[in-house]
C-alpha cells in the first residue's frame, strides 16, 4: 500500500491524510481493490467536494466513505484501546504522542489500521513516532454490513 508522503500524492494527502490512507487500506484489504496515487489524488478531490472530508484531510463522513468504495459500513463509534473488535468490525487506531518543544508540550494524533485486538497492520507513515513513541488512545470502530 502507498504511504502518505508519497510524493506523487497531494500535499494535504502527504501531511495528514492518515484516516484517509486507513479507510483506503481497510477497503483494499476486504475488497481487494486497487488504489494508484492518480485514483487517491481523485478520491481526495471526490471526498472534499462531496463535503465527506475537509481539505485537511479531517474526515467527516467515514461510514459514507466505506460505502462508496464498495465495503459496507453501517456505523462507527469511538472505543477505549482496550476493546477487542467481533468479527464483523474493523478498527482504525488512534496514537497520541507528546513531545517538548522550545518548553511547550505539542500532542498530536495519528491514525493507523488495526487488527481488531489493537495491533497495527498498517501505518500509513510507515514506520511513524506517533506508533513507535507515543500510545494507543482509542480506537474508531466500524460495524461491516
Amino acid at each position: 500500500m502507498i504511504v502518505q508522503q508519497d510524493p506523487f500524492l497531494k500535499p494535504l494527502i502527504q501531511k495528514f491524510g492518515c484516516y484517509f490512507m486507513c479507510i483506503l487500506f481497510i477497503v483494499n484489504r476486504y475488497k481487494h481493490r486497487g488504489f494508484d496515487r492518480k485514483i487517491i489524488n481523485d478520491l481526495y478531490d471526490f471526498f472534499v467536494g462531496l463535503d465527506w472530508m475537509e481539505k485537511d484531510c479531517y474526515v467527516k463522513h467515514p461510514c459514507e466513505i466505506f460505502n462508496y468504495l464498495g465495503l459496507p459500513v453501517s456505523s462507527i463509534r469511538v472505543e477505549g484501546s482496550d476493546y477487542i473488535c467481533d468479527p464483523d468490525e474493523v478498527e482504525i487506531l488512534k496514537f497520541e504522542r507528546s513531545y517538548e518543544r522550545k518548553g511547550e508540550t505539542i500532542t498530536y494524533g495519528h491514525f493507523v489500521c488495526g487488527n481488531g485486538c489493537g495491533v497495527v497492520t498498517y501505518d500509513p507513515s510507515g514506520v511513524s513516532n506517533a506508533v513507535r513513541l507515543g500510545y494507543l488512545e482509542s480506537k474508531r470502530v466500524f460495524t461491516r454490513g
